[in-house]
């Protein structure tokens, strides 16, 4: 079968990038002989410097051998699907629906610590969401362009910390579309890397890879120390063979919540390596950086980059 980009028919046959986010800049391949698309995520992005993303029908049936010849062929753009061989999604729309809203109280205060330029390419890059009620999304989306799920939670807009005393003050999107009856009671969660979709792209292929426990911590690190490309597990339980697999052949740096967060990783990291084929050092970075109190209190590098920004708001 041969493919290839879709040419110009007008607006219609321009979509939204699956990875800068950005409407009628994304063109998609097609399967000449049926005129069908390949997959939501198959296709090049025209903004070259400031996104580059390109996934070709070659690497998209090389990551996915399990499609048939008549899948290929026949396959729609991806939605809420429940396959032996695939995860479950969720619909785009939720995903863009939440980008699209006016920032949340998490977005006002990265706002008032980096700045409106800063913050808005933090926003961009990461694709962070807004609910109606002013939490933040952090949306886990894998290389595929598949969204996974997305954390729901609520943050404090003036101290930037965490709401956990208030109602729905972490949830889920899968959880809440369940509730709401938009997803199969069998509808299962299966994680990926927080911006593994990024992995694509030309901007972040040949720097190394730090990984961090929390979404906010990817955050503030990507704003401030930009010779890596910073990724999320979400928790501490969350650094797993399975969870890196994207990471085959790439040099990974781990930097951990100190006390219990750095020991633990540490006595994972070459398990892993070896299972995943990558290269893993942890960082002891922050040791070297915090107070015993800070040690004992579990902080993260996070604690350390802030400071220097706070003095001066």
């Amino acid at each position: 079968m041969k493919y290839q980009l879709e040419k110009y028919r007008g607006p219609q046959s321009r979509h939204r990038c699956p990875q800068c986010g950005v409407k009628g800049c994304f063109t998609r391949y097609i399967n000449t002989e049926t005129g069908e698309y390949i997959h939501s995520s198959v296709g090049m992005c025209s903004r070259l410097n400031k996104c580059g993303y390109h996934y070709p029908p070659r690497q998209y049936f090389s990551d996915n051998p399990q499609q048939s010849v008549t899948t290929r062929a026949a396959q729609k753009p991806t939605t809420v699907t429940h396959k032996a061989t695939e995860p479950c999604t969720i619909d785009l729309k939720y995903y863009y629906d939440s980008i699209e809203r006016p920032d949340c109280a998490y977005l006002r205060w990265l706002n008032r610590l980096l700045g409106q330029s800063v913050t808005s390419l933090i926003k961009q890059l990461y694709h962070i969401g807004s609910t109606d009620d002013d939490r933040v999304i952090f949306w886990q989306v894998d290389v595929l362009g598949r969204i996974r799920t997305g954390k729901v939670m609520a943050y404090d807009e003036m101290t930037g910390k965490r709401l956990k005393s208030s109602k729905g003050a972490c949830d889920w999107m899968h959880s809440i579309l369940k509730r709401e009856g938009k997803l199969s009671s069998d509808w299962t969660l299966t994680q990926c890397l927080y911006g593994e979709f990024m992995l694509n792209s030309e901007q972040f292929k040949n720097r190394p890879i730090a990984i961090v426990e929390s979404y906010k911590t990817a955050h503030i690190a990507a704003a401030t120390l930009q010779e890596y490309f910073w990724m999320s597990v979400d928790s501490l339980n969350g650094l797993t063979a399975k969870r890196l697999e994207p990471l085959k052949g790439r040099q990974v740096v781990l930097f951990p919540d100190a006390g219990a967060g750095y020991t633990e990783w540490s006595r994972k990291a070459q398990q892993i390596a070896s299972e995943v084929g990558c290269q893993i050092t942890v960082s002891d970075w922050l040791i070297k950086n915090l107070t015993a109190e800070q040690i004992a209190n579990g902080a993260d590098i996070a604690d350390i980059l802030i400071e220097p920004l706070a003095i001066g708001h």
